[in-house]
């Protein structure tokens, strides 16, 4: 059986989500065979771990082996809500067949969640917290339009709106009212 976890790692310490931070995620294989399973790997490919070796890679009957993967969070990931996936267990019997399991989340998310995906219900869910947010800052140059150097009906304000998004997720739709 193959159990996997997935931990949230603030690179920064800002307490906010951020690209490049982490997530650092522990495979647990245990043997729950009766014979001893050799050259055991892990497979996930959501977070790029190809033939990650298990420690160690041969198991007997009721033995636990462990691997570690640390992923870097992408936009994408951040405008998710956080990272669904499913890694596999491979090893092989003393005959040299394959030996596979699909992996658990040992603290599954509630089928009521939102975040619950029914396609995959094994897979390990890590929340990644979305903050979005925006400033905007607004300047005004006063234009004389006819340089007569006073303030007269129909000189002009040009106004310039910078908007930042300052939050962790994309926005979209930016609109700028002023009455």
């Amino acid at each position: 059986t193959l159990l996997k976890d997935g931990v949230y790692a603030d690179a920064n310490s800002d307490t906010i989500v951020n690209v490049g931070d982490t997530i650092v995620y522990t495979f647990t294989v245990t043997n729950t065979g009766n014979v001893t399973v050799n050259n055991l790997t892990i497979n996930d490919a959501v977070i790029g771990v190809s033939n990650l070796t298990v420690t160690p890679s041969t198991l007997l009957p009721g033995q636990v082996g462990t691997a570690t993967a640390t992923y870097a969070i992408t936009q994408a990931d951040i405008n998710n809500g956080g990272v669904h996936n499913i890694a596999t267990a491979t090893g092989t019997d003393p005959n040299n067949n394959p030996v596979t399991d699909d992996s658990e989340d040992p603290t599954p998310i509630d089928p009521s969640s939102p975040d619950y995906d029914p396609s995959c219900p094994t897979c390990t869910f890590t929340d990644l917290g979305q903050t979005p947010q925006i400033t905007l800052l607004k300047d005004g140059v006063y234009t004389d339009a006819n340089a007569d150097t006073i303030v007269n009906v129909g000189d002009t304000i040009v106004y310039t709106f910078t908007v930042t998004n300052t939050g962790n997720v994309t926005v979209n739709n930016l609109t700028i009212n002023d009455a």
